[in-house]
């Protein structure tokens, strides 16, 4: 399911235009702006990623379709589902998107996403089974510029 916002009175909807390509957009998926088009957000992102897809649909092959996206920021909480299960010493830590629906807690030199805490409620209780984390994503760092 990717990136669900937890606090959605903080997240506001916003309709931007995304870029061509026939891009298959899935609610939840991590957005950026490539060439003032919107894109979806990938491995090595350098950049901040300050949209949250807010519907599915797949757009045309030329740019000028609308898709409806949550505007994030480190004020809106997010509920992140990550490729691996996080150890309690991501707690605190930054990590980096492993693809536009998902995190990888085991690298952080684009640094874009804070890791608050484990949701151990969706593993079996314990920490090392889940990998669905909350946090927040951050404005990028000058070095991943």
């Amino acid at each position: 399911m990717a990136f669900r916002v937890i606090n959605h009175e903080e997240a506001r909807a916003v309709d931007l235009i995304v870029g061509g390509s026939s891009i298959v957009w899935v609610k939840g998926a991590a957005a950026v702006h490539t060439s003032g088009l919107m894109a979806l957000g990938a491995i090595d992102q350098n950049g901040s990623v300050h949209y949250i897809c807010d519907e599915t649909v797949t757009t045309g092959s030329a740019a000028g379709d609308v898709v409806r996206f949550l505007k994030v920021g480190n004020h809106v909480r997010i509920s992140a589902d990550c490729e691996d299960a996080p150890a309690q010493t991501d707690v605190g830590t930054l990590c980096d998107l492993a693809g536009a629906s998902s995190l990888d807690p085991n690298s952080a030199t684009d640094a874009l996403f804070f890791i608050e805490a484990i949701d151990i409620s969706r593993g079996n209780g314990a920490v090392g089974t889940s990998t669905v984390v909350t946090g927040y994503f951050q404005s990028a760092q000058a070095n991943a510029l």
